[in-house]
């Protein structure tokens, strides 16, 4: 349960409008307030009061929140197999003009990692093999357009 969202109020509130929100929140599900029936428990609503509005405890809330997503990025996020320059790549030219229509590196699995013009220009760089599960990261940086003028 996130306290800032069962209160209503934002990550940065102070203590005045974490305790204001407390109010409201209690007074809209007062039972002779409440008509819509809505359901909830009075003690989660004054843990998140107690939490967030002690500076000692709502450090330790932020901080174990902040591990808590950190900990679903890590996990959920590819993690490159290794790191390839650009340098490296190989590229497949447009058939229409000059430009390049995308770059290839091989696979250690005999599949391609290839990385299309646009997909740079969008700064991606984790790039997935064609054929197995590896993924790479293309080192480059992104070239700053000149003005012809």
């Amino acid at each position: 349960v996130d306290y800032y969202q069962l209160l209503d109020v934002p990550r940065h509130a102070s203590e005045v409008e974490i305790k204001a929100a407390y109010h409201r929140v209690l007074l809209r599900l007062h039972p002779d307030k409440n008509r819509t029936g809505e359901r909830f428990d009075i003690a989660l609503i004054k843990e998140a009061y107690e939490v967030l509005s002690a500076a000692h405890r709502r450090e330790a809330y932020d901080a174990a929140i902040l591990k808590e997503k950190l900990s679903k990025l890590s996990s959920t996020a590819p993690r490159p197999a290794q790191v390839i320059s650009l340098e490296d790549f190989n590229e497949t030219p447009n058939g229409e003009t000059d430009e390049v229509a995308s770059w290839w590196y091989g696979c250690r699995c005999g599949g391609n990692y290839v990385i299309p013009t646009q997909a740079m220009e969008r700064g991606e760089h984790l790039i997935g093999c064609s054929s197995c599960s590896e993924v790479i990261w293309a080192g480059y940086e992104i070239a700053e357009e000149e003005d012809g003028a």
